[in-house]
């Protein structure tokens, strides 16, 4: 990862239930002792069927905030980063997906009735243009984050990576 910061620290945290409000408490602990240490950096390592997004932007706010390198990781094999991890995968400098793994399907939906039309495209809208400006931000591609948005498009890790979603891939084995 060159693109001039410089790591002697990574911090680590998981997520592997939903995005949820003791998500963004569990990041915002851990960015506090980033917010301490120089040179430090944020791992996350992200298996999840996706949540809030309201707790998702408050999280990718936090480590805007930090202003430190936040690497995503979808792993172990058979993980995946959909919906809201998705778009928390969107605001990393560096994303890494394990073989076995899959990205995507990030259409927002809502547990209750179906969304009044009118609902659904502002919501939709709203995600495309974060996504886009966080890839925008990161020097990155966003067109298929926005297919997981507008189409609920999912990615294998290897689709991922020839499509530059990804930006490694590593071998659990």
């Amino acid at each position: 990862m060159d693109n001039g910061f410089k790591i002697k620290t990574l911090f680590q945290m998981e997520i592997t239930k939903t995005i949820n409000p003791a998500s963004l408490s569990h990041l915002k602990e851990v960015i506090k002792k980033i917010n301490e240490t120089p040179e430090s950096g944020l791992l996350i390592k992200i298996n999840t069927p996706g949540g809030l997004v309201s707790v998702t932007k408050n999280m990718i706010t936090d480590i805007g905030e930090a202003k430190v390198p936040f690497i995503a990781f979808v792993g172990p094999e058979g993980a995946s980063a959909t919906s809201a991890g998705a778009i928390l995968s969107a605001a990393s400098h560096y994303l890494v997906m394990a073989q076995g793994t899959n990205i995507g399907a990030a259409t927002p939906i809502t547990m209750q009735k179906e969304m009044p039309k009118d609902s659904r495209a502002k919501a939709i809208n709203d995600l495309v243009a974060l996504v886009t400006s966080l890839r925008e931000a990161r020097g990155k591609e966003a067109k298929f984050f926005e297919k997981m948005i507008t189409k609920a498009e999912s990615f294998s890790a290897q689709k991922a990576l020839d499509l530059k979603i990804a930006d490694d891939l590593i071998s659990t084995v």
